[in-house]
């Protein structure tokens, strides 16, 4: 017997198929097969467990069960085969053509997914000029790009490259999703410190995606070993730097005067500390008993 399907698919209408044929299974795949090729395909797909799609394609010859010798298959023999005289089982014609039929259709529906699919990634990869004109703020950028394409003004302009690249990669996540190189934690620890946390938190909202929120700057700060505490003078760090340039900075968010107990200190803050040798004395304000105060 030869059970060969007939590859030419040029005259096959896909549009019998549902656009999900590929994902249902069990009942929802059988009942399209029942009204395309019959109960008898139905039958012999189902004794067999190829219940999607999928598993038809993959089946190299859908007959070849008919070889096995079990009452399991006699009543789908009978039913789906003449026998020769000499004991040879033949599947009927026409329940080897509906098979074929639909095995066309299906690798015609697969084809014209995967073209689709090509087509979707060509078109999501191409930016045309139309599309260009519509946003001045690409077209903008496509020029700066092209003007600093070289590898001094790659040096000069590193960091603002890479704040963009940045933010524009966040734009196309959701904000839960929002990752920020070494370089932008870096600087958001920088915009923390000199320009407080108001200053911050303006750049923040108005800028989406530019600089990690406050609750995971506050991680960063605590992880890189430079946490703030009140009337710490960190000589040690400056030294590192070589500069001859010191830094102060209040972030005048303490509007309303008030103590408040840091617990990494383990003191109080917003007293007014003691001088000594012209230097505020750190953690004065520490009290592990009611008579301690």
């Amino acid at each position: 017997m030869n059970f060969g399907v007939d590859k030419d698919s040029s005259l096959i209408d896909t549009s019998v198929l549902p656009n999900d044929i590929f994902t249902r299974v069990d009942d929802d795949f059988f009942s399209i097969v029942k009204a395309l090729a019959g109960d008898s395909v139905f039958n012999i797909l189902r004794i067999q467990l190829i219940n999607s799609a999928r598993k038809l394609l993959s089946t190299p010859d859908v007959f070849a069960f008919f070889q096995i010798e079990s009452e399991e298959t006699d009543k789908i023999k009978a039913e789906s085969c003449f026998k020769s005289k000499t004991g040879q089982y033949f599947v009927k014609p026409g329940i080897q053509t509906s098979l074929s039929y639909l095995i066309k259709l299906l690798n015609q529906k697969l084809k014209e997914e995967l073209t689709l699919n090509e087509n979707n990634e060509t078109r999501d990869t191409f930016i045309s000029n139309e599309f260009i004109d519509k946003h001045p703020l690409l077209k903008s950028l496509i020029r700066w790009y092209q003007q600093n394409d070289s590898e001094n003004n790659n040096k000069a302009n590193r960091f603002l490259m890479m704040f963009i690249d940045n933010v524009v990669f966040n734009l196309t996540q959701s904000s839960n999703n929002f990752r920020y190189t070494e370089s932008i934690k870096k600087f958001a620890i920088c915009l923390y410190i000199f320009g407080g946390k108001q200053c911050y938190e303006f750049v923040r909202l108005n800028m989406p995606g530019s600089i990690p929120h406050l609750s995971t700057l506050g991680d960063l700060i605590n992880k890189s070993n430079m946490t703030l505490t009140e009337t710490e003078f960190k000589f040690d760090s400056l030294q590192k730097f070589q500069s001859g340039f010191g830094f102060c900075s209040e972030d005048t968010t303490g509007v309303i005067p008030k103590v408040e107990y840091d617990s990494s200190t383990n003191s109080f803050i917003g007293f007014t500390t003691r001088i000594v040798d012209g230097i505020p004395l750190m953690k004065h304000y520490q009290a592990d008993t009611f008579d301690d105060f």
